[in-house]
């Protein structure tokens, strides 16, 4: 169960607090797994730790806090994976929408930027990502090579107070279509291709 809501107090449906105890406890039959990926103040942070402990959820993914840069610590222990607020933080996105900006000035103002066209982010370490016929899981392999974010999870865990500068200080992974991915079988390759990586 992923959210990916902008916040809105006001109106028919606002998100404000969305994931409260009265949406948690209608997901008590099947515990999903939930994940916060949009704002911080969409979940009542008092809900998820009680929603945690009641075993009403079987894993809690945050990436998003209330009360950002000072974060819950109870919420912290209790989610499965927690990172400082860096989904849509991909090196893609950074230089695309730095190109954007740069195409709008030179639109409105007349400015020429040499290179423009040919602006990208720097290729990954490691582009190629090679499946061998032993591995289980293979798509989330594929996946997890791009990024892991076991790694910006520990760095939370380590330094909480830390939450602005672990944003600041991010390294910006590529996504998917920087990647080629091999050992796969045809049906692999569609699922593959449909997220956007090479095959």
């Amino acid at each position: 169960l992923t959210f990916h809501v902008p916040l809105t107090r006001e109106g028919a449906h606002p998100s404000y607090h969305l994931i409260n105890d009265s949406l948690l406890a209608a997901c008590a039959a099947k515990r999903p797994v939930l994940v916060n990926a949009c704002r911080g103040t969409v979940a009542d942070t008092a809900a998820l730790c009680c929603a945690v402990d009641d075993g009403r959820l079987s894993s809690l993914v945050v990436d998003c806090w209330e009360g950002e840069p000072h974060i819950s610590l109870p919420l912290l222990t209790r989610a499965d994976i927690a990172t400082p607020h860096i989904a849509g933080f991909s090196a893609d996105g950074k230089a695309n929408g730095a190109r954007m900006c740069l195409e709008a000035i030179s639109e409105v103002y007349g400015v020429e930027f040499p290179g423009l066209s040919s602006m990208s982010p720097p290729p990954p370490q490691q582009s190629l990502i090679s499946i061998s016929p032993q591995t289980y899981h293979r798509i989330e392999r594929a996946l997890l090579a791009t990024f892991d974010p076991m790694l910006p999870d520990g760095m939370l865990r380590r330094q909480p107070e830390a939450f602005e500068e672990l944003r600041k200080s991010y390294h910006y992974p590529r996504e998917m279509r920087a990647y080629t991915v091999q050992g796969v079988t045809d049906s692999e390759a569609a699922i593959l291709r449909g997220m956007d990586f090479q095959v």
